[in-house]
Protein backbone atom coordinates (compact mmCIF):
# COMPACT_ATOMS: atom_id res chain seq x y z
CA UNK A 1 0.00 0.00 0.00
CA UNK A 2 1.72 3.52 -1.22
CA UNK A 3 2.03 5.91 1.57
CA UNK A 4 1.12 9.83 1.20
CA UNK A 5 1.44 12.47 3.07
CA UNK A 6 -0.81 15.47 2.63
CA UNK A 7 -0.06 19.11 3.92
CA UNK A 8 -3.18 21.40 3.64
CA UNK A 9 -4.13 23.99 6.19
CA UNK A 10 -7.80 24.39 5.28
CA UNK A 11 -9.48 21.59 6.95
CA UNK A 12 -12.26 20.81 5.05
CA UNK A 13 -9.90 20.38 2.00
CA UNK A 14 -7.52 18.20 3.77
CA UNK A 15 -10.73 15.82 5.19
CA UNK A 16 -11.75 15.32 1.54
CA UNK A 17 -8.53 14.76 -0.55
CA UNK A 18 -7.83 11.55 2.80
CA UNK A 19 -11.03 10.47 2.28
CA UNK A 20 -10.92 10.06 -1.39
CA UNK A 21 -7.33 9.10 -1.71
CA UNK A 22 -8.02 6.49 1.72
CA UNK A 23 -10.81 5.56 -0.35
CA UNK A 24 -8.45 4.85 -3.67
CA UNK A 25 -6.41 2.48 -1.40
CA UNK A 26 -3.65 4.50 -0.44
CA UNK A 27 -2.09 4.67 3.37
CA UNK A 28 -2.75 8.57 3.74
CA UNK A 29 -1.09 10.51 6.89
CA UNK A 30 -2.72 14.13 6.67
CA UNK A 31 -1.51 17.06 8.68
CA UNK A 32 -1.91 21.06 8.88
CA UNK A 33 1.27 22.37 9.17
CA UNK A 34 5.23 22.68 7.60
CA UNK A 35 6.88 21.80 10.86
CA UNK A 36 4.82 18.65 11.70
CA UNK A 37 5.35 17.60 8.05
CA UNK A 38 8.87 17.94 8.41
CA UNK A 39 9.37 15.91 11.08
CA UNK A 40 7.26 13.03 9.36
CA UNK A 41 8.97 13.43 6.58
CA UNK A 42 12.29 12.39 8.53
CA UNK A 43 11.13 9.86 10.43
CA UNK A 44 9.39 7.99 7.75
CA UNK A 45 9.15 6.72 4.31
CA UNK A 46 6.09 8.56 1.97
CA UNK A 47 6.14 7.74 -1.71
CA UNK A 48 3.77 10.86 -2.50
CA UNK A 49 3.68 13.91 -0.55
CA UNK A 50 0.94 16.39 -1.45
CA UNK A 51 2.40 20.05 0.18
CA UNK A 52 0.26 23.18 0.33
CA UNK A 53 2.48 26.05 -0.45
CA UNK A 54 0.67 28.12 2.45
CA UNK A 55 1.39 26.62 5.89
CA UNK A 56 1.88 27.75 9.57
CA UNK A 57 5.02 27.60 11.38
CA UNK A 58 7.02 26.23 8.15
CA UNK A 59 5.84 27.28 4.40
CA UNK A 60 5.48 24.81 1.75
CA UNK A 61 8.37 25.35 -0.09
CA UNK A 62 10.83 25.11 2.84
CA UNK A 63 9.37 21.66 3.66
CA UNK A 64 9.86 21.53 -0.14
CA UNK A 65 13.65 21.98 0.17
CA UNK A 66 14.23 19.51 3.47
CA UNK A 67 11.89 16.75 1.59
CA UNK A 68 14.73 16.81 -1.08
CA UNK A 69 17.52 16.18 1.50
CA UNK A 70 15.76 13.80 3.86
CA UNK A 71 13.79 12.03 1.26
CA UNK A 72 15.28 12.43 -2.47
CA UNK A 73 13.01 9.16 -4.09
CA UNK A 74 9.89 10.87 -2.67
CA UNK A 75 7.70 12.84 -5.03
CA UNK A 76 5.72 15.65 -4.05
CA UNK A 77 3.02 17.64 -5.74
CA UNK A 78 2.52 21.24 -4.93
CA UNK A 79 -0.52 22.89 -4.19
CA UNK A 80 -1.71 26.70 -4.06
CA UNK A 81 -4.42 29.23 -4.53
CA UNK A 82 -2.02 31.52 -6.47
CA UNK A 83 -1.61 30.84 -9.86
CA UNK A 84 1.77 31.94 -10.45
CA UNK A 85 4.01 31.01 -12.98
CA UNK A 86 6.87 32.14 -10.92
CA UNK A 87 5.94 30.25 -8.06
CA UNK A 88 5.61 27.02 -10.24
CA UNK A 89 9.09 27.47 -11.79
CA UNK A 90 10.88 27.94 -8.33
CA UNK A 91 8.92 24.95 -7.17
CA UNK A 92 9.81 22.63 -10.00
CA UNK A 93 13.63 23.57 -10.04
CA UNK A 94 13.92 23.14 -6.08
CA UNK A 95 12.27 19.34 -7.42
CA UNK A 96 8.53 19.14 -7.09
CA UNK A 97 7.07 16.69 -9.69
CA UNK A 98 4.08 18.72 -10.16
CA UNK A 99 1.93 21.67 -9.53
CA UNK A 100 -1.44 22.32 -9.13
CA UNK A 101 -4.05 25.04 -8.12
CA UNK A 102 -6.89 25.36 -6.26
CA UNK A 103 -9.73 24.92 -6.87
CA UNK A 104 -9.00 21.73 -8.58
CA UNK A 105 -11.35 18.49 -9.21
CA UNK A 106 -9.76 15.61 -7.03
CA UNK A 107 -10.67 13.14 -9.70
CA UNK A 108 -7.86 14.27 -11.61
CA UNK A 109 -5.42 14.99 -8.53
CA UNK A 110 -5.84 11.19 -8.00
CA UNK A 111 -5.71 10.31 -11.68
CA UNK A 112 -2.39 12.48 -11.75
CA UNK A 113 -0.69 11.03 -8.81
CA UNK A 114 -1.37 7.62 -10.11
CA UNK A 115 0.56 8.49 -13.40
CA UNK A 116 3.71 9.90 -11.07
CA UNK A 117 3.74 7.07 -9.19
CA UNK A 118 3.54 4.45 -12.24
CA UNK A 119 5.97 6.55 -14.14
CA UNK A 120 8.49 6.48 -10.75
CA UNK A 121 7.75 2.44 -10.85
CA UNK A 122 8.86 2.49 -14.34
CA UNK A 123 11.95 4.12 -13.41
CA UNK A 124 12.74 2.07 -10.77
CA UNK A 125 11.81 -1.23 -12.55
CA UNK A 126 14.85 -0.18 -15.18
CA UNK A 127 17.03 0.91 -12.38
CA UNK A 128 16.87 -2.78 -10.43
CA UNK A 129 17.19 -4.36 -13.96
CA UNK A 130 20.24 -2.46 -15.07
CA UNK A 131 21.71 -3.07 -11.71
CA UNK A 132 20.61 -6.68 -12.16
CA UNK A 133 21.95 -7.19 -15.20
CA UNK A 134 25.61 -5.53 -14.15
CA UNK A 135 25.40 -7.80 -11.39
CA UNK A 136 24.40 -11.38 -12.82
CA UNK A 137 27.20 -11.83 -15.72
CA UNK A 138 28.83 -15.14 -15.24
CA UNK A 139 32.58 -14.05 -15.72
CA UNK A 140 35.18 -16.48 -16.94
CA UNK A 141 37.50 -17.59 -20.07
CA UNK A 142 37.28 -21.17 -19.57
CA UNK A 143 36.11 -22.92 -23.08
CA UNK A 144 33.52 -23.83 -20.73
CA UNK A 145 32.23 -21.00 -19.58
CA UNK A 146 33.00 -19.39 -22.77
CA UNK A 147 30.40 -22.22 -24.06
CA UNK A 148 27.68 -22.22 -21.65
CA UNK A 149 27.95 -18.13 -22.03
CA UNK A 150 26.77 -19.12 -26.04
CA UNK A 151 23.90 -21.06 -24.49
CA UNK A 152 22.49 -18.43 -22.55
CA UNK A 153 22.41 -16.23 -25.58
CA UNK A 154 20.72 -18.91 -27.75
CA UNK A 155 17.65 -19.93 -25.23
CA UNK A 156 17.40 -16.10 -23.60
CA UNK A 157 14.73 -15.25 -25.53
CA UNK A 158 12.37 -18.84 -25.53
CA UNK A 159 10.24 -21.10 -23.47
CA UNK A 160 12.15 -23.77 -22.90
CA UNK A 161 12.79 -25.21 -19.95
CA UNK A 162 16.16 -25.39 -18.64
CA UNK A 163 17.76 -27.22 -16.07
CA UNK A 164 21.11 -26.17 -14.27
CA UNK A 165 23.89 -28.84 -13.18
CA UNK A 166 26.81 -28.18 -10.53
CA UNK A 167 28.05 -28.39 -7.78
CA UNK A 168 26.96 -26.12 -4.61
CA UNK A 169 28.45 -22.69 -5.33
CA UNK A 170 29.28 -23.46 -8.95
CA UNK A 171 26.48 -20.43 -9.72
CA UNK A 172 23.57 -21.67 -10.73
CA UNK A 173 21.66 -18.64 -9.18
CA UNK A 174 24.22 -16.33 -10.78
CA UNK A 175 23.34 -18.03 -14.66
CA UNK A 176 19.25 -18.14 -13.93
CA UNK A 177 19.17 -14.48 -13.07
CA UNK A 178 21.14 -13.98 -16.29
CA UNK A 179 19.30 -15.84 -18.51
CA UNK A 180 16.16 -13.99 -17.22
CA UNK A 181 18.07 -10.27 -17.58
CA UNK A 182 19.16 -10.70 -20.55
CA UNK A 183 16.32 -11.99 -22.47
CA UNK A 184 12.75 -10.76 -23.39
CA UNK A 185 11.47 -11.57 -20.12
CA UNK A 186 13.85 -8.39 -17.95
CA UNK A 187 10.79 -6.32 -16.95
CA UNK A 188 9.13 -9.37 -15.52
CA UNK A 189 9.45 -10.97 -12.23
CA UNK A 190 11.97 -13.20 -11.31
CA UNK A 191 10.71 -15.85 -8.49
CA UNK A 192 13.40 -17.61 -6.78
CA UNK A 193 11.98 -20.98 -5.05
CA UNK A 194 14.27 -22.49 -2.88
CA UNK A 195 12.78 -25.89 -2.48
CA UNK A 196 14.46 -27.25 0.19
CA UNK A 197 14.11 -24.15 2.62
CA UNK A 198 10.12 -24.11 2.89
CA UNK A 199 8.30 -26.86 4.76
CA UNK A 200 6.23 -29.58 3.09
CA UNK A 201 3.51 -28.97 4.22
CA UNK A 202 3.36 -25.39 3.20
CA UNK A 203 4.96 -26.06 -0.29
CA UNK A 204 2.04 -26.56 -2.45
CA UNK A 205 0.29 -23.57 -1.12
CA UNK A 206 3.57 -21.29 -1.36
CA UNK A 207 4.00 -22.49 -4.89
CA UNK A 208 0.03 -21.97 -6.27
CA UNK A 209 -1.93 -20.12 -3.64
CA UNK A 210 -5.07 -20.86 -2.09
CA UNK A 211 -8.10 -19.33 -1.25
CA UNK A 212 -9.69 -18.04 1.49
CA UNK A 213 -11.33 -20.17 4.26
CA UNK A 214 -9.49 -23.26 2.85
CA UNK A 215 -7.77 -24.61 5.98
CA UNK A 216 -6.95 -23.19 9.24
CA UNK A 217 -5.48 -19.81 9.40
CA UNK A 218 -6.37 -19.17 5.52
CA UNK A 219 -7.74 -16.01 6.66
CA UNK A 220 -7.42 -14.14 2.69
CA UNK A 221 -7.23 -15.90 -1.12
CA UNK A 222 -3.62 -15.59 -1.10
CA UNK A 223 -1.79 -16.16 -4.42
CA UNK A 224 1.11 -18.49 -4.85
CA UNK A 225 4.53 -17.86 -6.47
CA UNK A 226 3.27 -19.40 -10.08
CA UNK A 227 0.69 -16.60 -9.97
CA UNK A 228 3.01 -13.36 -9.07
CA UNK A 229 5.60 -14.67 -11.49
CA UNK A 230 3.45 -13.69 -14.33
CA UNK A 231 4.99 -13.73 -18.03
CA UNK A 232 8.45 -13.84 -15.74
CA UNK A 233 11.00 -16.06 -14.49
CA UNK A 234 10.38 -19.09 -12.05
CA UNK A 235 13.58 -20.63 -10.44
CA UNK A 236 13.24 -24.06 -9.04
CA UNK A 237 16.09 -23.75 -6.85
CA UNK A 238 17.14 -27.75 -5.10
CA UNK A 239 14.47 -28.98 -6.95
CA UNK A 240 16.05 -32.64 -6.56
CA UNK A 241 14.77 -32.40 -2.94
CA UNK A 242 11.13 -31.77 -3.93
CA UNK A 243 8.58 -33.94 -2.55
CA UNK A 244 7.28 -37.10 -4.40
CA UNK A 245 3.61 -35.53 -4.11
CA UNK A 246 4.35 -32.16 -5.46
CA UNK A 247 6.61 -33.69 -7.88
CA UNK A 248 3.41 -34.76 -9.27
CA UNK A 249 1.51 -31.80 -8.82
CA UNK A 250 4.22 -29.94 -10.67
CA UNK A 251 4.23 -32.30 -13.75
CA UNK A 252 0.35 -31.83 -14.28
CA UNK A 253 1.12 -27.72 -13.84
CA UNK A 254 3.92 -28.30 -16.70
CA UNK A 255 1.62 -30.68 -18.97
CA UNK A 256 -1.06 -28.59 -19.11
CA UNK A 257 0.15 -25.10 -18.98
CA UNK A 258 -2.31 -24.61 -16.07
CA UNK A 259 -2.94 -24.19 -12.10
CA UNK A 260 -5.59 -23.93 -9.59
CA UNK A 261 -4.79 -22.20 -6.22
CA UNK A 262 -5.57 -25.19 -3.37
CA UNK A 263 -9.10 -24.92 -2.74
CA UNK A 264 -9.99 -23.07 -5.87
CA UNK A 265 -11.61 -23.69 -8.83
CA UNK A 266 -10.64 -21.31 -11.57
CA UNK A 267 -7.95 -22.56 -13.92
CA UNK A 268 -5.04 -20.08 -13.79
CA UNK A 269 -2.56 -20.18 -16.70
CA UNK A 270 1.11 -21.09 -16.57
CA UNK A 271 2.70 -18.26 -18.48
CA UNK A 272 6.37 -18.04 -16.31
CA UNK A 273 9.52 -20.36 -17.83
CA UNK A 274 10.66 -22.59 -15.29
CA UNK A 275 14.65 -23.19 -14.49
CA UNK A 276 15.76 -25.53 -12.62
CA UNK A 277 18.87 -26.14 -10.54
CA UNK A 278 20.39 -28.97 -8.67
CA UNK A 279 23.59 -30.09 -7.27
CA UNK A 280 22.20 -33.43 -6.75
CA UNK A 281 22.42 -36.32 -9.46
CA UNK A 282 18.89 -36.68 -10.57
CA UNK A 283 19.85 -39.79 -12.89
CA UNK A 284 20.54 -41.74 -9.53
CA UNK A 285 17.29 -40.23 -7.94
CA UNK A 286 15.28 -41.40 -11.13
CA UNK A 287 16.94 -44.88 -10.44
CA UNK A 288 16.22 -44.78 -7.25
CA UNK A 289 12.80 -43.67 -7.43
CA UNK A 290 13.37 -40.32 -5.33
CA UNK A 291 12.42 -38.82 -8.18
CA UNK A 292 9.86 -38.97 -11.21
CA UNK A 293 11.84 -39.70 -14.07
CA UNK A 294 8.52 -38.21 -16.44
CA UNK A 295 9.09 -34.80 -14.38
CA UNK A 296 13.10 -34.70 -14.83
CA UNK A 297 12.23 -35.24 -18.84
CA UNK A 298 10.18 -31.86 -18.72
CA UNK A 299 12.74 -30.20 -16.41
CA UNK A 300 15.60 -31.24 -18.53
CA UNK A 301 15.21 -29.81 -21.84
CA UNK A 302 17.96 -27.85 -21.93
CA UNK A 303 20.98 -28.90 -19.53
CA UNK A 304 23.69 -26.76 -18.75
CA UNK A 305 26.46 -28.13 -16.47
CA UNK A 306 28.47 -25.65 -14.51
CA UNK A 307 32.07 -26.68 -13.93
CA UNK A 308 33.71 -26.42 -10.18
CA UNK A 309 36.22 -23.98 -9.40
CA UNK A 310 39.01 -26.28 -9.46
CA UNK A 311 38.63 -27.01 -13.00
CA UNK A 312 38.77 -23.14 -13.83
CA UNK A 313 41.03 -21.76 -12.15
CA UNK A 314 42.65 -19.97 -14.82
CA UNK A 315 39.39 -17.88 -13.96
CA UNK A 316 39.87 -16.76 -10.71
CA UNK A 317 41.76 -13.89 -11.46
CA UNK A 318 39.05 -12.08 -12.95
CA UNK A 319 36.90 -13.22 -9.90
CA UNK A 320 38.75 -12.29 -7.72
CA UNK A 321 38.97 -8.47 -9.84
CA UNK A 322 35.31 -8.55 -9.64
CA UNK A 323 34.63 -9.33 -5.78
CA UNK A 324 36.99 -7.00 -4.88
CA UNK A 325 35.91 -4.23 -6.78
CA UNK A 326 32.47 -5.17 -5.14
CA UNK A 327 33.74 -5.90 -1.38
CA UNK A 328 35.63 -2.30 -1.22
CA UNK A 329 32.76 -0.61 -2.16
CA UNK A 330 30.52 -3.04 0.33
CA UNK A 331 32.37 -2.81 3.52
CA UNK A 332 34.30 0.95 2.81
CA UNK A 333 37.66 -0.53 2.89
CA UNK A 334 40.28 -0.11 -0.34
CA UNK A 335 42.72 -2.67 -1.06
CA UNK A 336 46.14 -0.72 -1.56
CA UNK A 337 48.10 -4.18 -2.74
CA UNK A 338 47.84 -7.96 -3.18
CA UNK A 339 50.74 -9.77 -1.15
CA UNK A 340 52.05 -12.48 -3.43
CA UNK A 341 51.89 -15.33 -1.33
CA UNK A 342 48.02 -14.33 -0.83
CA UNK A 343 47.21 -14.63 -5.11
CA UNK A 344 49.69 -18.03 -4.71
CA UNK A 345 46.81 -19.34 -2.21
CA UNK A 346 43.93 -18.11 -4.44
CA UNK A 347 45.57 -19.85 -7.40
CA UNK A 348 46.32 -22.86 -5.87
CA UNK A 349 43.36 -24.00 -3.47
CA UNK A 350 40.68 -26.06 -4.54
CA UNK A 351 37.84 -24.32 -3.70
CA UNK A 352 35.57 -27.08 -2.41
CA UNK A 353 33.05 -24.50 -1.95
CA UNK A 354 33.50 -23.42 -5.53
CA UNK A 355 32.83 -19.50 -6.12
CA UNK A 356 30.75 -18.79 -3.62
CA UNK A 357 33.49 -19.80 -1.17
CA UNK A 358 35.73 -17.47 -2.41
CA UNK A 359 33.63 -14.45 -2.62
CA UNK A 360 33.49 -15.48 1.18
CA UNK A 361 37.21 -15.80 1.73
CA UNK A 362 38.01 -12.53 -0.01
CA UNK A 363 35.28 -10.65 2.23
CA UNK A 364 36.95 -11.82 5.23
CA UNK A 365 40.58 -10.82 3.91
CA UNK A 366 39.04 -7.52 3.07
CA UNK A 367 37.70 -7.20 6.35
CA UNK A 368 40.75 -8.12 8.40
CA UNK A 369 43.49 -6.19 6.14
CA UNK A 370 44.96 -3.58 7.34
CA UNK A 371 46.09 -0.83 6.02
CA UNK A 372 44.46 -1.60 2.58
CA UNK A 373 46.90 -4.76 2.55
CA UNK A 374 45.68 -8.33 1.90
CA UNK A 375 48.04 -10.76 3.56
CA UNK A 376 48.09 -14.32 3.44
CA UNK A 377 46.77 -14.54 7.03
CA UNK A 378 43.76 -12.25 6.10
CA UNK A 379 42.42 -15.80 4.86
CA UNK A 380 40.75 -18.26 6.64
CA UNK A 381 42.47 -20.76 8.70
CA UNK A 382 40.43 -23.55 6.99
CA UNK A 383 42.35 -22.71 3.48
CA UNK A 384 46.01 -21.56 4.42
CA UNK A 385 46.42 -25.17 6.49
CA UNK A 386 45.68 -26.76 3.31
CA UNK A 387 48.33 -24.92 1.56
CA UNK A 388 52.39 -26.31 1.65
CA UNK A 389 54.36 -23.86 3.99
CA UNK A 390 57.10 -24.37 1.39
CA UNK A 391 55.29 -23.31 -1.76
CA UNK A 392 56.49 -20.51 -3.69
CA UNK A 393 54.21 -17.46 -5.49
CA UNK A 394 53.69 -19.01 -8.90
CA UNK A 395 54.30 -15.50 -10.37
CA UNK A 396 56.99 -12.46 -9.48
CA UNK A 397 56.05 -10.40 -7.00
CA UNK A 398 57.85 -7.05 -9.22
CA UNK A 399 54.69 -7.71 -11.62
CA UNK A 400 52.54 -6.68 -9.30
CA UNK A 401 48.87 -8.58 -8.82
CA UNK A 402 47.58 -5.31 -10.52
CA UNK A 403 49.48 -5.83 -13.99
CA UNK A 404 49.07 -9.62 -13.67
CA UNK A 405 44.93 -9.06 -14.00
CA UNK A 406 45.32 -6.05 -16.56
CA UNK A 407 47.36 -8.75 -18.64
CA UNK A 408 45.07 -11.37 -18.39
CA UNK A 409 42.00 -8.67 -19.47
CA UNK A 410 43.89 -7.52 -22.33
CA UNK A 411 44.60 -11.38 -23.22
CA UNK A 412 40.58 -11.88 -23.10
CA UNK A 413 40.10 -8.88 -24.44
CA UNK A 414 41.70 -9.46 -27.98
CA UNK A 415 41.08 -13.21 -28.19
CA UNK A 416 37.23 -12.12 -27.81
CA UNK A 417 37.73 -9.56 -30.91
CA UNK A 418 39.84 -12.44 -32.89
CA UNK A 419 36.54 -14.59 -32.55
CA UNK A 420 33.73 -11.84 -33.77
CA UNK A 421 36.66 -10.33 -36.59
CA UNK A 422 36.94 -7.20 -34.59
CA UNK A 423 33.31 -6.49 -34.26
CA UNK A 424 33.13 -4.42 -31.19
CA UNK A 425 29.61 -4.41 -30.27
CA UNK A 426 29.43 -8.52 -30.46
CA UNK A 427 32.91 -8.68 -28.44
CA UNK A 428 31.25 -6.35 -25.89
CA UNK A 429 28.24 -8.60 -25.09
CA UNK A 430 29.93 -11.28 -25.08
CA UNK A 431 32.67 -10.06 -22.57
CA UNK A 432 28.93 -8.41 -20.61
CA UNK A 433 30.61 -5.36 -20.52
CA UNK A 434 29.17 -2.18 -22.58
CA UNK A 435 30.35 -0.92 -26.30
CA UNK A 436 31.69 2.12 -24.51
CA UNK A 437 33.43 0.32 -21.82
CA UNK A 438 35.05 -1.14 -24.42
CA UNK A 439 36.05 1.44 -26.36
CA UNK A 440 37.74 2.83 -23.14
CA UNK A 441 40.08 -0.37 -22.48
CA UNK A 442 41.02 -0.97 -26.01
CA UNK A 443 42.02 3.27 -26.03
CA UNK A 444 44.38 2.16 -23.00
CA UNK A 445 45.49 -0.82 -24.96
CA UNK A 446 46.36 0.96 -27.88
CA UNK A 447 44.21 -0.66 -29.96
CA UNK A 448 42.78 1.11 -33.15
CA UNK A 449 40.68 1.08 -35.99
Amino acid sequence: MKQILIVDDERITLRALQEEFTEAGYEVTAVTDGETASTLIGKKHYDLVLLDMQLPRKSGMEVLKECRKLAPDTIVVMITAYASVETAVMAMREGASDYITKPYDIENVLSNVEKLLAARRVVAGRSTEKKNRKSTVFLGSNPQIVKIRETIQKVKDISTSIMLTGESGTGKGVIAKQIHYEGNRAAQPFIHINCAAIPENLIESELFGHEKGTFTGATQTQKGKFELAGSGTIFLDEVGLMPLNLQSKLLNVLQELSFERIGGTESIPLRARIISATNENLESAVADGHFREDLYFRLNVVRIEIPPLRYRKGDIPQLTQMFLSRLQEKLGKPVERIDPQFFHILTHYDWPGNVRELENALESAVALSNDGVLTADTLPMRITQHMSDDASPSFSPASGFKEYLEQQEAAAILAALERFNGHREKTAQYLGISKRTLQYKLKNLNITG
